[in-house]
């Protein structure tokens, strides 16, 4: 089954989708790994170099190769916070392949990002006084993308290995 994990970012996607291909022998991708890999620059750099449009370009652009034209086999990918939000990008993945939301609260999100704010482009380009009304004007901005996924996986306080688990078990992977 080739499924694709989107949500905002800090909601696991990345570490789920690695544990979710160990316990179902899937292949594992990160689509803002492809993108460093490729082009040998850093999310955070492009962004800073050439601006968020540039990489949404370059994102839509790699993502486009990657569900026509690599991978016909069973896989997991996960994609960045906004890549559901720009070019129709959310359709066009529905169209491919199953796309599963991974919904927690706006509260839960916050404090993760808190935390790891030195890998996230868009926390180093906001004033730290406003971070938090500023996000959750985004996260609100992003969530009817999100929302248009064909599965929502709503998430409380679980470890990511029982999040991976239960989507394991929910959609027979």
């Amino acid at each position: 089954m080739k499924t694709i994990l989107i949500g905002y970012m800090g909601c696991g996607k990345s570490y789920i989708g690695y544990i979710l291909s160990l316990l179902t022998n899937n292949t594992f991708f990160d689509l803002d790994f492809i993108i460093n890999k490729i082009y040998k620059i850093d999310t955070n750099q492009i962004f800073k170099k050439y601006g968020e449009y540039k990489f949404r370009f370059i994102e839509k652009k790699i993502l486009n190769f990657f569900l026509k034209e690599t991978y016909k086999k069973s896989y997991i990918l996960s994609v960045g916070g906004g890549t559901p939000c720009y070019f129709n990008n959310i359709s066009f993945m529905n169209n491919y392949v199953n796309t599963i939301f991974i919904k927690l609260s706006f509260k839960i999100l916050y404090k993760r990002l808190l935390k790891d704010n030195n890998n996230r482009p868009i926390l180093n380009i906001m004033n730290r006084r406003r971070r938090y009304k500023l996000l959750n004007r985004h996260y609100n901005k992003r969530i009817s993308f999100y929302k248009r996924s064909k599965y929502i996986i709503k998430i409380k306080k679980s470890s990511f290995f029982k999040i991976a688990y239960y989507i394991k078990k929910k959609f027979n992977l």
